[in-house]
């Protein structure tokens, strides 16, 4: 089979790095791909009622939405989960008095478990929990199992972020600063295979108006320029990850090594995401982000004047493989937020992203 069409989908969102093994897989979906917060402490009283809400094939946002309606409140939540799998995450309800124990609505059914005095800001939460189902396309789950023994996942920008059907922030940001008129045209024009319809927001905006238009600055009205530098930031950051990442190993070149935020504490090795204070600074991560800048013939004067650390690998909590049949492995682990459980998968194969991969958050 011919994978040349996932291995420029990977390059063009920064991913360039070897996987433990040669072998080849997809990740099952949405059934495959279970995704739990950690369990949180509720109180027996509170003004905000505390619901874990179990979801399948629909956004958080638009689950909160309608746990809002039916329940007459503000709903709060600690972070976003893919809609393209089964997901557990709290949600933290300003309602009434003796609110409902059990709310089903479309796609969801939210079970009270007890009451806080305020919620957790959004991101409060340390760590998720999955289960992922691993269908191997090529070769053999044994050897998968047997790699993910010791494993070092990278804490690259997975296709979560960026998504595979599109639209695309990545590339949005990617061809703006580029400012190639053809290189802006061809993409918006271009539609890959199994690429899933979308409408709304501001970038099917956008795309209407290039393609009515065909002027490719038209993009640029009505987005917000954070969209462009944060999904430009995320594609510079994979591509010095990918420089640096060795399988096995701790990452050779970070900033800071810290706990990896888990019940079973790893070790996390972090850097700064890429920013101007960054670039102007001394040492080698500052060093490997004047060189990919200058690689790809980019300013600094693109980039945030300050960004936060972000770890550059970690050493996964809990990570556990099991072999379900010839074809099929399956994954337990817990990463630190923000961490992406795809990255787990292509840390030890080559992945199948098209057609497995969805409708992300």
């Amino acid at each position: 089979m011919d994978w040349g069409l996932e291995r420029a989908l990977e390059r063009l969102w920064g991913l360039e790095f070897e996987p433990a093994t040669p072998m080849v897989s997809r990740l099952s979906r949405p059934k495959g791909f279970i995704v739990a917060e950690r369990r949180i402490k509720a109180s027996p009283r509170g003004p905000y009622a505390v619901y874990l809400v179990g979801k399948e094939g629909h956004t958080t946002l638009r689950v909160a939405r309608e746990l809002s309606r039916l329940l007459g409140g503000e709903v709060r939540f600690l972070g976003l989960k893919d809609s393209n799998a089964v997901t557990y995450q709290y949600m933290f309800v300003r309602a009434g008095r003796d609110p409902p124990t059990v709310v089903e609505g479309r796609g969801f059914k939210a079970w009270l478990v007890g009451y806080r005095e305020k919620p957790p800001a959004l991101g409060g939460h340390l760590w998720n929990n999955f289960r992922l189902d691993v269908e191997i396309v090529e070769g053999d789950p044994d050897g998968l199992c047997s790699a993910a023994k010791g494993l070092v996942v990278p804490g690259l920008y997975g296709p979560q972020r960026f998504g595979v059907d599109r639209p695309n922030t990545h590339l949005v940001g990617l061809l703006l600063k580029l400012a190639g008129y053809g290189l802006i045209v061809a993409e918006y024009r271009y539609r890959y295979p199994l690429q899933g319809s979308y409408s709304g927001g501001y970038e099917e905006r956008a795309l209407r108006e290039v393609r009515a238009a065909g002027d490719p600055l038209r993009v640029l009205k009505g987005l917000p320029a954070s969209i462009a530098v944060e999904a430009l930031q995320s594609y510079i950051w994979n591509r010095m990850v990918s420089t640096v990442y060795r399988l096995r190993d701790p990452p050779l070149v970070y900033e800071r090594e810290t706990g990896a935020l888990c019940p079973e504490r790893g070790t996390a090795w972090a850097s700064r995401l890429p920013s101007r204070r960054l670039y102007w600074s001394r040492g080698d991560w500052a060093r490997l982000l004047r060189r990919i800048l200058s690689g790809e013939a980019l300013s600094p004067w693109i980039l945030p004047a300050r960004a936060p650390m972000r770890p550059v690998g970690v050493e996964p909590c809990r990570l556990a493989c099991r072999v379900l049949d010839p074809a099929r492995a399956r994954l337990w682990v817990s990463l630190p937020r923000g961490l992406y459980a795809t990255m787990v998968v292509r840390a030890l194969s080559y992945v199948e992203w098209l057609g497995g991969l969805g409708g992300m958050d």
